[in-house]
C-alpha cells in the first residue's frame, strides 16, 4: 500500500509540476539562450493579463471569418500544402486526424503535411535536417531559442524575419501588446522576429516559492501561524522539542526538503525576508535583479549575507533536515506521509501535492503560509513573471506562402484557437459557462470543462500544450469550479494553489526587480558562457559551506566578494546592463 501511494504521488507530481513548468519551459521559465528567466517590470502584470483576455477575445471573434475570407481566394484556385516538421507527440494519435489540425486547416485555407522527430534526442535530430538542406515550411513545436533563432535567422538566413507578416495577424499582436515586456522579448537584436512562441501565464507558479506547515502541529502545540523569522524560528524549534504528534519519541522533522521538489530549495523562500530575489542566487543569472536601469547582484549583498545567516542557523541547530541538501523526493515523500504519525513540520515547495499524496492524510495536514517579515520589516515572496517562452512557429526560405503560414500561428492566439489547442473541441471537451458559474479564481466563469484535461495519454481531440498559443493567467483562471469543491480533492488542485497564491502570495511579489529575457549578441554568448559557469559552482559550494559551519560567514565574507569579483561578476552585470537597454529602452 505505502508502494502504491508512493508510484501515485510520483505520477501526481508529474502531471501537476509539469503543468505548473509549461511557462517555463523551460527557460527555467522564461525563454531563451543565455538570457535571464522570465521577468517583468513594475507593471502590474495581473492587470496585463487581464487586458489580454479582453483583447485576445475581442480579436478571436474575427478571427474566422476574416482569416477564411483573406484565404478562401487563394485556397479556391488550387488547393495550398504545405509540410510542418513537429517533434512527434505522445499526446497526439495523429496530426493528420486531429481535430484541432482540421479545424485550423479550414481556418487557414492550406492543408499541412506532417513530418515528425522523436522527442528523445530531438535536437540532434533537428541538426541533422538543418545539416541536410531539406527544409520543410515551418519548424513547429522545436523550441527554438533565441540564440538559435539568431543562428538559424540573422547569420544562416534558414528561418525568414517575420514582422512584415506580423502586420496582419491581430491575435498575435493583441497577446504580444498584452505586456509591456512581451514584444522585446521576442524581438533580436537586429529588430527581427524570427519565430513565434507560446506564452502561458500560470498565476501561483509566478510566486511559487511557497512554504508549507504541518497545521496539525500548529494545533497540537497551540502555535499560531509563524508571521515573521523570528516566530519561524520559535515555531521549528517547537516542533523538534515539545513532541507534537504525541508519540513521546524525538522522531520529529521540523522543516525537510529535496533536491528534486519543485521549487523547493532549502532558502529561497527564507532569503526573501531579507533580500527580495526572482528564481534564486545559486544560478547567476537569476540571481542578478533590476533596479530601474542597473543590474544587481543578490548573492554579494549585505542583506543577502543575513539571509544566509538565518538559514545556517537553522540549518546548525538541526531546525533544517540535513539531508534535505542531498535526499530526493524518493527519501521526502516517505516522511512526509509517514503512516503512524506525522513527523515532518514545515516543507518549501511550489504544491503539498509535489512531496505528499494528494487527499492523503498528511496532504491535508498541510497549508501554505505567507512570506515571513524580515528582521527590517521586509515581506516579499520571490517572484517570477510570465515571459514568452522558446520560439515554437518559425517560417523557413524555402516556403513560397509565408502570409498564409504566420495565419497557423496567429489563429492559434486567438481565445477560440488557444482553447481548441489546449482543451479539444467546443461542446464536447468544453463549453462557454452559464451566468452565475464561477471560476477558480472566484470571479464569473468563462468556460466549463466537459473532458478531463491530461497529458500520459493518447488522444486526437487537441494538441495538449506543445505548440504556439496564448494562454492568460485569466483563460485558466476562468474555468468553472464547485464554490463548495474540497480544495484537498484532486479536483481541488488548481483551486488549492490559486487561493493560497492570491490570498497570501500575489501581493508580495516585485515583479519590477526581475530581469526579463535577455536577448544577447552572439560574441555575448561565447565569452560569458565560461564565467557564468565557473560563479554558479563557486556561488553554490560556498554559500553551502556557510550553512554547513564549515566556512564562518564573517570571517570568509571578503574572500567571498573578492573571488567573484575575479571571475568577473561586474562584466557580467555591465553586459546585462547593455543587452536590457538594447532590447526594451531601444539604446
Amino acid at each position: 500500500m505505502k508502494n502504491t501511494k508512493q508510484l501515485l504521488n510520483k505520477r501526481l507530481y508529474a502531471f501537476v509540476c509539469a503543468a505548473m513548468a509549461v511557462c517555463m519551459i523551460l527557460s527555467a521559465c522564461g525563454g531563451g539562450g543565455g538570457g535571464a528567466p522570465a521577468a517583468g517590470d513594475g507593471e502590474s502584470v495581473a492587470a496585463a493579463t487581464t487586458t489580454a483576455v479582453a483583447t485576445t477575445t475581442a480579436a478571436a471573434t474575427t478571427t474566422a471569418a476574416t482569416t477564411t475570407a483573406a484565404t478562401t481566394a487563394a485556397a479556391a484556385e488550387k488547393p495550398i500544402e504545405m509540410t510542418f516538421l513537429a517533434m512527434h507527440s505522445i499526446y497526439i494519435e495523429d496530426f493528420y486526424t486531429n481535430k484541432f489540425t482540421l479545424w485550423m486547416e479550414e481556418q487557414t485555407g492550406f492543408h499541412v503535411n506532417w513530418e515528425s522527430i522523436p522527442s528523445q534526442g530531438w535536437e540532434e535530430k533537428f541538426a541533422l535536417v538543418l545539416a541536410g538542406g531539406d527544409y520543410p515550411d515551418v519548424f513547429y513545436g522545436l523550441y527554438i531559442s533565441a540564440d538559435k533563432e539568431v543562428q538559424y535567422g540573422a547569420v544562416e538566413n534558414i528561418i525568414i524575419p517575420l514582422n512584415d507578416y506580423l502586420v496582419d495577424c491581430p491575435n498575435i499582436n493583441a497577446a504580444f501588446d498584452s505586456n509591456p515586456l512581451y514584444r522585446g522579448a521576442v524581438t533580436n537584436y537586429d529588430g527581427k522576429i524570427y519565430a513565434i512562441p507560446y506564452i502561458s501565464d500560470c498565476a501561483h507558479c509566478n510566486a511559487s516559492w511557497k512554504m508549507w506547515i504541518n497545521t496539525y502541529f500548529l494545533d497540537q502545540l497551540g502555535l499560531d501561524t509563524p508571521k515573521t523569522t523570528d516566530e519561524f524560528y520559535d515555531v521549528l524549534k517547537a516542533f523538534r522539542d515539545n513532541d507534537p504528534n504525541g508519540n513521546g519519541q524525538a522522531d520529529e522533522i521540523p522543516m525537510a526538503t529535496a533536491l528534486d521538489n519543485w521549487q523547493g530549495q532549502m532558502d529561497t523562500y527564507l532569503l526573501n525576508a531579507f533580500i527580495p530575489t526572482s528564481f534564486g542566487y545559486r544560478n547567476p543569472m537569476t540571481g542578478i535583479m533590476r533596479d530601474g536601469e542597473k543590474m544587481v547582484a543578490t548573492f554579494m549583498q549585505d542583506d543577502f549575507k543575513e539571509g544566509v545567516r538565518y538559514v545556517a542557523k537553522l540549518f546548525q541547530e538541526g531546525l533544517i533536515m540535513a539531508d534535505s541538501m542531498s535526499m530526493n523526493l524518493d527519501q521526502l515523500i516517505p516522511l512526509a506521509e509517514n503512516e503512524s504519525v506525522p513527523i515532518v513540520g514545515a516543507v518549501p515547495s511550489g504544491g503539498s501535492v509535489c512531496f505528499s499524496t494528494m487527499g492523503s492524510e498528511r496532504y491535508r495536514q498541510f497549508d501554505a503560509i505567507a512570506p515571513l517579515k524580515g528582521p527590517k520589516g521586509l515581506q516579499a515572496a520571490a517572484t517570477r513573471i510570465t515571459m514568452p517562452g522558446s520560439g515554437i512557429f518559425a517560417i523557413t526560405k524555402v516556403c513560397k506562402h509565408p502570409e498564409l503560414a504566420i495565419k497557423f500561428a496567429d489563429v492559434s492566439y486567438s481565445y477560440e484557437g488557444t482553447m481548441r489547442l489546449r482543451r479539444g473541441v467546443p461542446g464536447v471537451d468544453w463549453k462557454d459557462a452559464e451566468p452565475g458559474d464561477i471560476g477558480i479564481d472566484g470571479k464569473p466563469a468563462t468556460w466549463i470543462e466537459i473532458t478531463p484535461w491530461q497529458q500520459t495519454d493518447p488522444q486526437n481531440q487537441s494538441f495538449v500544450q506543445e505548440f504556439a498559443y496564448f494562454e492568460p493567467a485569466s483563460m485558466r483562471l476562468g474555468q468553472k469550479t464547485d464554490p463548495d469543491l474540497d480544495l484537498y480533492s484532486e479536483d481541488g488542485l488548481s483551486a488549492l494553489l490559486e487561493r493560497f497564491t492570491s490570498d497570501l502570495y500575489e501581493m508580495y511579489r516585485r515583479p519590477e526587480i526581475v530581469v526579463p529575457t535577455l536577448r544577447l549578441l552572439p560574441e555575448e554568448v561565447s565569452e560569458f558562457a565560461t564565467v557564468i559557469t565557473e560563479l554558479e559552482s563557486y556561488i553554490t559550494t560556498t554559500v553551502a559551506q556557510f550553512y554547513t559551519g564549515e566556512l564562518d560567514i564573517d570571517g570568509y565574507w571578503d574572500t567571498y566578494i573578492n573571488r567573484l569579483n575575479e571571475l568577473g561578476i561586474q562584466r557580467l552585470l555591465e553586459r546585462n546592463e547593455k543587452a536590457y537597454a538594447r532590447q526594451y529602452l531601444g539604446k
